[in-house]
């Protein structure tokens, strides 16, 4: 690649990401979303920011509360702006449940627009022109969402549940707005249920792979290839975006790259990460010590770990071609 071609590929690649990510409601989204983006601006009600507290281990520096407003998409960009300004090192926006932003700002727009699909055509042009704005701001865009399931043939008697399909499963937003977004994100996954993940069972999906057809995805940097971890954090790192911890916590990094290194030379996992939750277990007034810690570090290590074991070129080694 001559200089012109880095040129540009860093031009092509260097752009804050728009990420989706939808599934079922109390699968652990908001939790994964509060791991991988503790610099974020988090935009969403108190009571979804909890396991901030309950579970991760620390508050946001920046939170934006989502209010009964009309105007919510327009509110939302002069105080993202207000955030940005007071914490530069922010490096994300996080919207939990994309749909009641939506919701709320189509409330004071619909006695001018009586058509749905302007309205909604509009309210899509707004989170477009919003996107754009924190990107050039330097900020990734992450939402996440309810899903909505594949919509299926009808007839006299009811849905068929195994009848000609009409729309795939996407993320539940009103009208055309759940595949338009996905069409707009550089990665949108489907948040599953896996029992096989311990210890925590949740998994992204994308890709048309294991009867997932039905349900709308995309990775515009290939890392999920069918299934892999619910770490946005870790998925980005491999694609080469750069995703902060918190602050005082930056030291997190090599524990996570030794105990990766260790894991993939063979050494048992178990081992790795008892020597791991010997540096952060003394809660020795160091930040980035104690239980909550050790759950960030083992919880990044293994996505990191499974996302470098997982072959960038495995469609090509499946049909028996070795190189």
């Amino acid at each position: 690649m001559d200089a012109e071609q880095q040129r540009l590929a860093t031009q092509i690649t260097s752009r804050p990401a728009f990420v989706v990510a939808y599934g079922n409601t109390g699968i652990g989204k908001s939790v994964a979303n509060l791991y991988s983006f503790p610099r974020g601006i988090h935009i969403a009600g108190w009571g979804a920011l909890k396991p901030s507290v309950s579970t991760v281990g620390y508050v946001p520096p920046a939170i934006v509360e989502v209010k009964p407003d009309e105007l919510m998409i327009g509110r939302l960009r002069d105080e993202v702006s207000r955030a940005k300004a007071k914490y530069k090192d922010a490096d994300a926006v996080v919207i939990d449940d994309l749909s009641v932003v939506i919701t709320r700002t189509a409330r004071g727009m619909e006695s001018k627009y009586k058509d749905g699909r302007k309205l909604y055509g509009v309210l899509g042009g707004l989170l477009g022109a919003a996107v754009d704005e924190w990107a050039s701001m330097g900020l990734h865009t992450v939402v996440d969402c309810h899903e909505k399931p594949p919509t299926y043939e009808t007839e006299e008697g009811g849905p068929q549940p195994r009848g000609t399909l009409i729309a795939e499963g996407g993320p539940a937003l009103p009208g055309s707005m759940g595949p338009a977004i996905v069409k707009a994100s550089t990665m949108a996954y489907h948040a599953v249920v896996d029992p096989m993940r311990r210890p925590w069972p949740l998994a992204f999906r994308a890709g048309p792979h294991e009867g997932h057809h039905l349900w709308l995805s995309k990775d515009r940097d290939n890392i999920i290839r069918g299934r892999g971890p619910a770490n946005l954090a870790e998925i980005m790192r491999k694609a080469g975006y750069k995703v902060s911890r918190p602050v005082g916590w930056e030291w997190h990094e090599e524990c996570v790259e030794w105990a990766a290194q260790a894991i993939l030379q063979g050494h048992p996992e178990s081992a790795v990460l008892t020597e791991v939750a010997k540096k952060v277990m003394p809660a020795n007034g160091k930040p980035g010590t104690g239980p909550f810690a050790l759950r960030w570090i083992v919880r990044d290590t293994q996505s990191r770990v499974e996302l470098r074991r997982a072959d960038p070129f495995g469609d090509i080694r499946s049909l028996g071609i070795n190189f």
